[in-house]
């Protein structure tokens, strides 16, 4: 008797506390959802975020505020997550650098972008691009290689050490066997206006961010760094179409995380909002016309990309000796 009562009463028990859980996911989410972009506004990150974040916050019912906080190659954000509440209001636009890169670079950084996050969906990806300033008389691939039977030095610009665009361009220079000098900027504006001012003569850029400038002539484009041509700018060649430059392909990926203890509950429901919101026509058309190709990875399929993507980071990290 004594024993059939206390099984009745754990029984008891757990029902309650199953019903009382239900109201508490049912209501997931029940006030504003922020998605932090580790860059300042104006970027390509930001501008993935805003459009998504603003179909997301119908998916969800809820507003989704984007919190620029820029800073170390994006890992000031990325820590801001990291540290935040894992209860699904808190999520990161993450990327590349603040992602897989930033360890591999610099000791410093204390978390771990595939422990400490954990990946809901991938959004897409662009190509970065090899420019040269209009009047450093480079000109095409062809020229860019000349450059390297004349042994002349030339200064490549990105927007920071440790970048996708600083691996994308260390990748070209081993490839190329072009006597090429990295000088870091704080973002592309500044490397822009370097290039064209005729002080450095290549840059790595964001294909976005470069295209305004190459389409009325101020940049020269060299090539993107994907392994085909970008639907944005198909005039432009891809440097893999190079025999010597075969084996460049290199991206900037965008994806949603939120802290790696959010419960699973809350990261599918998640996830499937995010899958909504990114398949959705105009935000589709959206961010293609600003250079991005849509790839909607779930979780697990996301986190096996960004682990086989950070291990070709380290091998460029290795072989160029990029320390912050």
């Amino acid at each position: 008797m004594k024993q059939s009562l206390a099984a009745a009463l754990a029984l008891t028990a757990a029902l309650s506390a199953s019903f009382a859980a239900a109201p508490a996911l049912a209501a997931y989410p029940d006030h504003p959802v922020t998605l932090v972009v580790p860059y300042a506004a104006g970027g390509s990150n930001d501008l993935v975020a805003r459009v998504l974040g603003q179909r997301l916050s119908r998916e969800l019912g809820v507003s989704v505020v984007v919190d620029n906080a820029p800073g170390a190659s994006g890992t000031i954000g990325a820590v801001k997550t990291v540290n935040a509440a894992p209860d699904g209001y808190t999520l990161l636009l993450g990327s590349n650098s603040e992602i897989s890169i930033a360890r591999l670079t610099n000791p410093r950084i204390r978390y771990d972008g595939q422990r400490d996050l954990v990946p809901l969906r991938m959004v897409g990806s662009q190509p970065m691009v090899l420019v040269s300033g209009a009047q450093s008389g480079i000109r095409g691939i062809d020229g860019f290689l000349a450059l390297a039977k004349s042994h002349k030095p030339v200064n490549y610009g990105t927007s920071g050490i440790g970048t996708p665009l600083h691996l994308s361009g260390e990748l070209i220079r081993s490839a190329s066997k072009v006597n090429m000098a990295h000088v870091p900027y704080k973002g592309g504006a500044p490397a822009i206006a370097d290039l064209m001012a005729n002080q450095i003569e290549l840059g790595v850029l964001v294909l976005s961010t470069a295209l305004p400038q190459i389409k009325s002539g101020k940049l020269q484009a060299i090539g993107v760094t994907s392994a085909a041509r970008s639907h944005a700018a198909p005039n432009i060649p891809a440097l893999a179409e190079n025999k010597a430059l075969a084996g460049i392909d290199m991206r900037l990926w965008f994806g949603v995380f939120a802290p790696a203890a959010t419960p699973k509950a809350v990261t599918d429901r998640l996830s499937e909002a995010l899958a909504h919101a990114i398949n959705d026509p105009e935000v589709k058309g959206r961010l293609s016309e600003a250079g991005v190709d849509i790839d909607a990875k779930d979780g697990a399929a996301f986190r096996a990309f960004i682990a086989k993507e950070t291990e070709a980071y380290r091998k460029i990290v290795s072989e160029a000796n990029i320390q912050e």
